[in-house]
């Protein structure tokens, strides 16, 4: 106990060194092991370092023997007619310059849009209210998820969501699970690592470009429709 509270550390890694301190902190994590070398790791963050390029590609270009197409993302983000809403966070090399400059400017109206991507194509972008809850988000699920996922319910997907409050309702687990979507365990306050936050980086370069703005939100929605169609698959 003493030695414990003097380190730091549990009791149980205090107990655990001393039965074996020659192999301690030397077992092998259990586990699938990595199909990709880290030379194929630093291949594959070299071509997609502020590109817009798709995972397909990337696999194409690197000749490389893995596959992401059983997960399918989604994802919410609020547009802005004025201008790019200080969104920061899609992916791109620090070293390079990035895709568009943020400004922060909520004089206009706003939209919310929630889509879902994965390896076989798009699904149906839907707007959203700002404060979607799980009633709304289930409608979404309804009319845009649950017909794309018995269409491809060959390949096996999971579904990916994050941690909002509306996605983990639990009215929203039973119907995913009732309609037998299995979905990724995400938790809270965890990395962003969506593939999907380059789809937004795409869509903000493209609606903004040139410092453009928007006189209505029917406006914008347009401009976004027509953006995500154009987003390579």
């Amino acid at each position: 106990m003493q030695i414990a509270l003097f380190i730091g550390r549990s009791i149980n890694v205090v107990n655990n060194y001393i039965k074996d301190p020659l192999h301690y902190g030397t077992e092998k994590l259990s586990g699938r092991p990595s199909l990709l070398s880290d030379r194929d790791k630093w291949n594959i963050v070299r071509k997609a370092s502020n590109a817009v390029t798709s995972c397909a590609k990337i696999k194409s270009n690197l000749d490389l023997n893995v596959s992401s197409e059983a997960v399918t993302f989604s994802d919410e983000k609020n547009f802005n007619c004025d201008g790019p809403d200080g969104y920061r966070s899609y992916w791109h090399d620090l070293r390079k310059q990035p895709l568009r400059f943020s400004r922060r400017n909520l004089k206009g109206g706003v939209c919310m849009v929630w889509v879902v991507i994965s390896s076989v194509g798009r699904v149906k972008l839907c707007f959203v209210s700002k404060r979607m809850d799980g009633a709304e988000y289930r409608i979404c699920l309804r009319r845009n998820l649950t017909r794309f996922w018995h269409r491809n319910r060959h390949h096996n997907f999971i579904f990916m969501q994050d941690g909002a409050p509306c996605h983990r309702a639990r009215r929203t687990i039973i119907r995913l699970e009732d309609r037998r979507i299995p979905f990724l365990d995400w938790p809270a306050c965890s990395r962003n690592m969506n593939f999907i936050e380059n789809v937004w980086g795409y869509i903000v370069h493209k609606i903004y470009e040139g410092n453009k703005s928007y006189d209505n939100v029917a406006q914008l929605k347009k401009a976004i429709v027509a953006t995500w169609l154009t987003v390579d698959q």
